[in-house]
């Protein structure tokens, strides 16, 4: 005759004590399974976060679009000449661009930043970047990414830098729709500006829409490199976004733009800055 094997409740029933202690066995592998493929992110009270590891993450893709708004400007009560200009980051992807970043109290000035993920069969997923926030002053007021994006001149047919800036960060949101006819692009903004918090939050999510963008205008703090002394002539301008690779994205070969421009001077002394060529649209 077949022998059948007792459950964990049949063969303690008649211990009370010992069925509780199974119960608290039982519930603690539970929880182990829960967390089993994920990231457990803890430093202090209430800053617990699992980050299930990725499985088939629908990623966004940063593109930099063409830039424009060019021109020379001096800063205030001094002779530092700079070459201004706009430039803007879309998601061309087919995920959003969603992060999330928290610490422990307001003066903390590390964060851990994770980049979240939907999944085709439902749920998100993440990983934990190397990336932290930086909190961006003259009239933004809010939290960055750090190193959002990098900006380097060159000299026509050349790859010898003259001059660079690599920006604070960017706080990314949806700011001018792309395009009604992507797959994916929500009508309405869902990520908007205020989630990227005042300077005491210890909690911050910031992010990108599929077919949304994120222009920078030239009046902005690093919207810029140093020209001074430059001589006139025809120069390359290049632009790229995530210049650290901090953030997953679909395609990594189509985050850089580039504009070829013509500086020269007029009689008077004023700089002037001409659009010769730009790079394609991605």
């Amino acid at each position: 005759m077949e022998r059948t094997r007792p459950t964990l409740a049949a063969s303690f029933r008649h211990s009370p004590g010992m069925n509780l202690r199974v119960r608290l066995v039982v519930l603690a592998f539970a929880v182990v399974a829960v967390v089993i493929g994920a990231i457990v992110l803890t430093r202090g009270p209430g800053t617990a976060m699992v980050v299930p590891e990725p499985r088939e993450p629908i990623l966004p893709d940063l593109v930099t679009l063409p830039m424009f708004d060019f021109l020379v400007g001096t800063e205030e009560d001094s002779r530092v000449e700079q070459l201004r200009f706009s430039t803007t980051i879309a998601n061309a992807g087919a995920g959003p661009l969603h992060v999330d970043a928290r610490r422990d109290d307001g003066s903390d000035e590390d964060w851990r930043v994770v980049q979240w993920f939907t999944e085709p069969t439902g749920g998100n997923t993440g990983v934990v970047t190397d990336a932290n926030l930086v909190f961006g002053g003259h009239g933004h007021e809010h939290w960055h990414l750090r190193f959002g994006a990098a900006y380097r001149l060159y000299p026509a047919e050349s790859e010898s830098e003259i001059a660079s800036q690599t920006k604070a960060g960017y706080c990314f949101f949806d700011q001018i729709r792309l395009d009604p006819e992507i797959p994916g692009a929500p009508a309405e903004r869902l990520f908007q500006v205020q989630s990227c918090g005042t300077k005491g939050s210890t909690a911050v999510e910031m992010g990108m829409s599929v077919g949304w963008s994120d222009p920078y205008f030239w009046q902005l703090e690093d919207q810029s490199v140093e020209i001074t002394g430059l001589e006139d002539g025809r120069y390359r301008l290049t632009a790229l976004a995530d210049p650290d690779g901090f953030l997953l994205e679909s395609d990594e070969t189509n985050n850089e733009t580039w504009t070829d421009i013509e500086i020269g001077t007029t009689d008077d002394g004023l700089r002037t800055v001409e659009v010769v060529d730009l790079a394609p649209n991605p």
